[in-house]
This record gives C-alpha cells, sequence and structure tokens, in this order.
C-alpha cells in the first residue's frame, strides 16, 4: 500500500490535506475501533488518522509519508 500511495496525504497548492473527491481541506475526527485495530495490525507503520471533507462527506482514513517512531 505505501509503494502505491494508497490512501496517502494529498497536498494542493491551497492546502496540506485535501479530500479525494472535491479537494477541498479535510477536518480531523475521532478514530473508530477498526481504526485503532488497523493500527497495531500493521504494527503501526502507517500511523493513520481519520478525516472528513465538511463539503462532500467524504470519511476516510489518511497517512503522513513521514515515518514516526
Amino acid at each position: 500500500m505505501k509503494a502505491i500511495d494508497m490512501g496517502k496525504k494529498e497536498t494542493s497548492a491551497n492546502c496540506n490535506n485535501c479530500c479525494p473527491n472535491c479537494k477541498s481541506a479535510l477536518n480531523r475526527i475521532r478514530r473508530i475501533k477498526n481504526d485503532k485495530i488497523i493500527h497495531y495490525i500493521t504494527f503501526k507503520i502507517f500511523d493513520s488518522k481519520r478525516y472528513l471533507c465538511i463539503k462532500c462527506g467524504w470519511e476516510g482514513l489518511r497517512w503522513e509519508d513521514k515515518f514516526k517512531s
């Protein structure tokens, strides 16, 4: 998944974290239990966070390119 940048944060000229559908800014929301399970199954490699787009309603996980130990 990391090799093909699946789920990676997208950037544009006006924001650092864009919605994959409408390219507007995303807002952080609280993770759900399944997100925490995925986080531990992947050995904390992705450090994904849950985001919500206010314009189109997209909700999902995004991860940064930098690895935090």
